[in-house]
């Protein structure tokens, strides 16, 4: 009972260490400082892989150089998707026109978007989480997964916690 309790603790301690950093991605999200998105395919290898999950952070246009990655809106209302620059033109006082290369074979056709002094960048990759990180919050996978934290949390509360404890009161 005592292995079991040591090994709840400690799983508690890494969900824990994982929902902290999902807490301030998300504050950084609301605050409009940053947002993460789960790269789906190949179509920006070498820099990204299908399953990467990608940070974007706000960066000026006139740094940006053919083969950078950006963020730009996407046909879904407030989304964002990860293009590769193939162009960058200065159409205005504040006003840039990006385009961008074809994603591949099916993917999306290259095209220009008119933006303002700033777009989303890629800031920290973190390899292969992507897909963990949207599955995790799909209701089929969160609700299981909270009530194994529950259980975890019952184990932690109910085991006695030393062998030593045990021994003093018999």
């Amino acid at each position: 009972m005592i292995a079991a309790r040591r090994t709840a603790i400690a799983l508690l301690a890494i969900a824990g260490v994982c929902l902290a950093a999902a807490a301030v991605l998300w504050a950084a999200s609301l605050a409009g400082l940053a947002r993460p998105l789960a790269v789906d395919g190949a179509s920006l290898r070498p820099s990204l892989s299908g399953g990467d999950l990608v940070v974007v952070t706000r960066a000026p246009v006139d740094g940006l150089a053919a083969g950078d990655l950006v963020g730009l809106p996407a046909a879904v209302a407030g989304g964002i998707a990860l293009e590769r620059v193939e162009a960058v033109e200065r159409t205005g006082e504040q006003e840039w026109t990006i385009t961008t290369a074809a994603a591949g074979p099916g993917g999306s056709p290259a095209r220009d978007a008119v933006v303002g002094g700033e777009v989303w960048a890629p800031s920290l990759r973190l390899p292969g989480i992507g897909g963990i990180a949207e599955a995790v919050v799909a209701p089929g996978l969160a609700v299981p997964l909270l009530a194994a934290a529950m259980v975890l949390v019952a184990v932690v509360l109910l085991a006695p916690p030393t062998a030593a404890r045990r021994r003093s009161v018999g």
